[in-house]
């Protein structure tokens, strides 16, 4: 009463000052984006060095090396089928059991003026074209430093020494590579032990890009176009780009490509995007190489580029199977000159324009060019089999007009273009049709928006949800992609339930569109209690029910006229209340009730609009109701104007 009473006096200032809202349009979206960065030249990889003199201490020889017998790679692409996985460049092949261990007690060490002592190990791989060496070490991680290189390049590369676990060394070029133990000062060989376990032997190097044998691997379609054949680029282009790394990782089963985006983050933090399908543990993610700046030097050049491997493997931070999103964190800086990719976790709206840039079966970076057809569920399966994820995920779905995706581009980004000069990050891409032979087919790629409050700790920890507490309650929105449904709560028992709701193949079921908006745990002189309720069987021919939120007696008067109020029991809920009957489930929270100002629910200057939508009968949605409550004006006119909701204005008044 005491508000109502205030904002009689102030009602035409309120007007008159409505343009100076403190949540003008597209605000609470802010958070959910982020312009590009550079990597600085200070965080780059220093580079790294032998200690020792040459002289090879102990050689170790793989087995001998049948080639496998392995499908075509472009038979999925070229009759259309549907495909979602990694490109295999790398098989297993054995070390013989008795070569495995190395004899470090009894090598001839060669002792250096600083007091530490180095030892180098050779390792013969025959036919190879690249490898690289899984191992296990155990003993003092600091007491012992590894270095690897291969013949056919220069560099060598520092390694892990962290655990027992298998580690992989980085790819080695060529079919001979080198390993450097140096022990430090206070140190003594009968402190370790270390074993070669097993080699991932590649049938293609991912530093060529022409054909190595029947697979032709690295050999992408003639329909794809590479950066450098992009008619006058953009800055934006080549910076977006830059941020673009094909990716190799390593198991027990081979070694794989995909295709990765580094991010901005309010920290700076070296956060590598991709595809769940490519790296979802951390087992993979510490064997992740990276190759910065891998394009053509000029428009359908096969001169190997000036590239840069970064190698160290990364953490796992975020993995999401069902939305086939990974976000991992570099443990060494990618090189000078490579962007921080701007990103942007809000809805596209359809037709807008998208680019792609990839790695096509590890390929030179390569330039898509298409249109958003909307989202939409990925299929029930693959070429290869069923998907487990069938009916439970949502993607961006994209038809190429230039250029096309294949395996290898598996986890690379799709981007739009900002109008303030950069190209934003909006997802990953998870599988599709489209090919060469198959220009039309369409491509889905994973939603930031979806899995925001996941990678929301890392890339802009400002966007976290608070918790509702006794001082401040937070409503938070989800969504059910297998119902296109969406449901808003602030007690923190129902958002645990939902956050932890998982089905045989461990899909989640609910997932936070990272939308929330403040209300009040407790009742003051400003606010009206938020009423709850659930109305069963009102969609979907009586299968799905729906729920309402009112903080207006005038609605809730409406409700009780029409005889079929019930109200929930404490101990069963709403089981049991007849379909179409109102199921009162009680106050939720309190919040603020809009004004009215001609005829039209308005808040005052310094709270913040909460609006609702309706999903009405139409020829577009039928027997398919669904309220949404949104913060954001951006996200509302493109409930209304794009995906047809009936927009019903201002229905909440938060503190902002």
């Amino acid at each position: 009463m005491l508000r109502q009473l205030y904002l009689r006096g102030v009602l035409a200032a309120l007007v008159a000052t409505a343009s100076l809202c403190a949540y003008a349009a597209g605000a609470d979206d802010d958070l959910r984006k982020m312009g590009p960065g550079v990597v600085q030249a200070s965080k780059s990889m220093v580079s790294e060095h032998f200690y020792g003199s040459g002289e090879i201490a102990h050689r170790v020889v793989a087995s001998s090396w049948t080639t496998p017998a392995v499908e075509s790679s472009k038979k999925a692409s070229a009759d259309g089928a549907d495909r979602s996985k990694p490109f295999q460049i790398g098989f297993p092949r054995d070390i013989a059991a008795d070569a495995r261990s190395l004899p470090l007690a009894t090598l001839p060490w060669q002792a250096l003026p600083d007091g530490s002592r180095v030892a180098r190990i050779e390792v013969l791989a025959a036919d190879a074209v690249a490898f690289r060496i899984g191992y296990h070490v155990d003993g003092p991680a600091a007491g012992l430093q590894i270095r690897f290189s291969g013949v056919g390049r220069d560099e060598i590369y520092a390694a892990t020494v962290d655990s027992a676990d298998r580690a992989w060394s980085p790819v080695l070029e060529g079919d001979t590579g080198t390993l450097e133990l140096r022990l430090l000062p206070g140190f003594a060989p009968a402190q370790f032990q270390m074993a070669l376990d097993q080699l991932s032997h590649f049938v293609s190097s991912p530093a060529s890009n022409g054909p190595k044998d029947i697979r032709q691997i690295g050999n992408a379609g003639s329909c794809n176009i590479d950066i450098a054949c992009v008619s006058n680029p953009s800055t934006a282009l080549l910076n977006a780009a830059s941020a673009v790394a094909k990716m190799v990782f390593s198991d027990a089963s081979g070694s794989y490509l995909c295709t990765g985006t580094l991010l901005n983050s309010t920290s700076g933090g070296s956060y590598f995007y991709t595809a769940a399908h490519c790296v979802n543990s951390q087992f993979a993610a510490s064997s992740v190489n990276t190759y910065w700046f891998f394009d053509a030097v000029a428009c359908n050049s096969l001169a190997i580029p000036p590239y840069q491997l970064v190698s160290g493997g990364a953490n796992l931070m975020v993995t999401d199977p069902t939305m086939d999103v990974t976000l991992l964190q570099l443990r060494q800086s990618p090189p000078t000159g490579a962007f921080r990719s701007a990103w942007n976790a809000t809805v596209i709206p359809t037709t807008t324009n998208l680019v792609g840039l990839h790695h096509p079966s590890g390929d030179l970076k390569k330039f898509s060019q298409g249109n958003m057809l909307g989202y939409g569920m990925g299929p029930l399966a693959y070429d290869t089999g069923p998907r487990p994820q069938a009916g439970k995920d949502s993607f961006i779905k994209v038809q190429w007009a230039q250029g096309t995706t294949e395996e290898g581009s598996s986890g690379s980004g799709v981007f739009t273009f900002n109008p303030a000069g950069y190209y934003e990050l909006r997802g990953g891409l998870e599988g599709g049709a489209a090919s060469c032979g198959n220009p039309t087919g369409t491509d889905r790629f994973s939603r930031m928006d979806l899995l925001f409050t996941k990678l929301a700790p890392y890339l802009q920890p400002s966007a976290v949800i608070p918790a509702t507490t006794t001082a401040q309650a937070a409503m938070v929105e989800f969504f059910n992609p297998q119902l296109d449904f969406y449901f808003i709560s602030s007690r923190e028992n129902e958002k645990g339930l939902l956050d932890g709701l998982v089905d045989g193949n461990s899909n989640h079921s609910w997932f936070r569109t990272s939308y929330w908006f403040k209300t009040d745990p407790t009742i003051s002189g400003f606010t009206a209690p938020i009423t709850r309720y659930f109305i069963p069987g009102a969609a979907k021919n009586g299968t799905r029910g729906t729920h309402f939120y009112t903080v207006l007696n005038s609605d809730r008067t409406l409700i009780t006229n029409t005889g079929k109020e019930l109200f929930a029991s404490p101990s069963f809920g709403c089981s049991g209340v007849p379909n179409t009957f109102f199921c009162n489930e009680g106050t939720d929270s309190y919040i603020a009730p809009p004004l009215v100002s001609a005829g039209v629910n308005t808040c005052l200057a310094s709270e913040r609009k909460i609006y609702r939508t309706f999903r009405a009968d139409s020829a577009r949605y039928f027997n398919d109701g669904n309220h949404r409550y949104l913060t954001d004006t951006s996200m509302y006119d493109y409930m209304v104007n794009d995906l047809g909701w009936a927009a019903e204005g201002v229905a909440f008044c938060a503190t902002p």
